[in-house]
């Protein structure tokens, strides 16, 4: 490179230079730079701070929903002995047997009701004959009915009781007409020498088992009487010798259900007289008359009275009952729920169909107009309306007459606060019985509560009309 053009090359550069010492720095403004995630965080942030503190700091309450009409106690459930006056026949002689009343079966003086044949000759044609017969619809439905029984009670632990129900299974095919097929069978013959007739010598009902408990009195029972698993019976077998269970006839409809307690259920049962008893077996529901005894080993006992329905447990010495402290249903509530509300009481003869007449004076001059206030409640003398309806001291005229009535009387009633729609609603509760917990309010009571409400648990602190967070 030639010095002339090295020279024009450092001047172009020092003019560079100076240009650049001699400009001017400007600062660069930068925009607001927003960031979105960071305010949607802080939002969601301050919203769940402010929904734990408005959680923490509201008015909790729980509720209570009303199920349908029942007793207040749950019924009990237990397993009750029978009792009944019951006479014990036994064979004279050994045969074989035949039967000719069904068990359960009603019979009076004078009446076969079974025989005992020493060869078994004349036994075996009445059996035959008797396979020949045709059953009829009421047979075949006692019968139907005997191995429903035995299929719903038998136990594979417990095979006995298949032989236990024999005498009974014989004895659903009997009918009326059976003394007259083994007279049939036997007309024109010597067979009285062998062949003997048991009569009825008590009117009564026929059983054909026997366990120990026929003499037995519910002061005689024990506990150990009440155990199942060391029960059991003697039926009449198809073979019998002298002195063997023939039959039995149940010779009152007076009978009793034996119960063992503990000492605080006797302390509570002996407080009544009468009892609710549920039969489990059939449904049946009737009232016994009850009383608590003590038995010989000291144990007591609910006796429980009866004079029906005897014949359709013949056949049985243990059953399962319920038993219904109240015979009288309602609502039942918890106590922690009542609460009291005061109300006017107005004469019934008050009201019209348009509701009450309310009569104003001034200067002597009556002026009147109607006035419509909601019942509350009502008795067989007064209606019962909120005291936001008048004023104390207010005037009513009775309709087509001189005489008025002046707002003043109140009563506090008990009651319940419905939840309806967000709002407390109170509900007046008509009290039948009670508990230490629980009372049971009556039913069909005017604007009271109903099955499925829900209401308050604890009415405490609440008022009516209320809106509840």
């Amino acid at each position: 490179m030639d010095r002339s053009r090295f020279k024009k090359l450092m001047n172009a550069r020092s003019r560079g230079t100076e240009e650049k010492e001699g400009a001017r720095i400007l600062p660069f403004r930068h925009g607001i730079n927003i960031n979105i995630g960071l305010v949607i965080f802080l939002f969601i942030f301050l919203y769940l701070v402010y929904s734990l503190i408005h959680f923490a700091a509201r008015e909790t309450y729980t509720t209570f929903q009303v199920a349908m009409p029942g007793p207040l106690s749950e019924d009990t459930s237990y397993q009750a002995v029978i009792l009944r006056q019951e006479t014990v026949t036994t064979a004279e002689n050994a045969g074989y047997v035949d039967l000719y009343v069904q068990e359960g079966g009603r019979v009076s003086v004078g009446v076969d009701i079974a025989s005992v044949d020493e060869v078994g000759t004349f036994s075996a044609q009445i059996r035959e004959a008797m396979t020949e017969r045709e059953l009829s619809r009421e047979e075949q439905l006692r019968l139907k009915t005997a191995l429903k029984e035995l299929s719903q009670s038998y136990r594979g632990m417990n095979f006995s009781a298949v032989y236990e129900k024999k005498s009974m299974l014989r004895s659903a095919v009997l009918d009326n007409d059976v003394s007259d097929l083994y007279g049939e069978v036997l007309a024109g013959t010597a067979a009285a020498d062998f062949f003997h007739v048991s009569e009825c010598r008590e009117t009564g009902t026929v059983a054909y088992y026997r366990d120990g408990y026929e003499s037995k009195t519910l002061k005689d029972l024990k506990a150990a009487d009440f155990d199942t698993a060391n029960y059991s019976r003697e039926t009449t077998d198809d073979l019998v010798s002298a002195g063997d269970f023939l039959y039995k006839t149940v010779t009152s409809e007076q009978w009793s259900l034996g119960i063992l307690l503990t000492a605080e259920e006797a302390a509570e049962y002996g407080k009544t007289s009468s009892l609710g008893v549920t039969f489990l077996k059939n449904g049946l529901k009737t009232t016994a008359a009850a009383s608590v005894v003590t038995g010989a080993d000291g144990s007591y006992y609910l006796k429980l009275d009866l004079s029906r329905y005897m014949i359709q447990f013949v056949s049985d010495r243990f059953t399962m009952i319920r038993i219904r402290t109240s015979e009288e249903d309602g609502y039942k509530l918890p106590k922690t729920a009542l609460t009291k509300e005061s109300f006017y009481m107005i004469p019934r003869a008050y009201l019209t169909e348009a509701g009450f007449i309310e009569a104003n004076y001034d200067e002597g001059r009556e002026t009147v107009r109607t006035v419509k206030a909601d019942i509350a409640f009502e008795d067989e003398k007064y209606y019962y309306v909120a005291q936001t309806a008048f004023k104390s001291g207010t005037i009513l005229a009775r309709p087509e007459s001189d005489e008025r009535y002046t707002v003043r009387l109140t009563a506090d009633l008990d009651g319940v606060y419905k939840i309806s729609k967000g709002f407390t609603e109170f509900c007046p509760v008509v009290i039948i019985a009670e508990s230490d917990d629980y009372v049971l309010s009556a039913q069909n009571v005017r604007n009271g509560v109903s099955a499925y409400d829900t209401i308050l648990l604890n009415a405490a602190g609440y008022t009516s009309g209320q809106i509840l967070q």
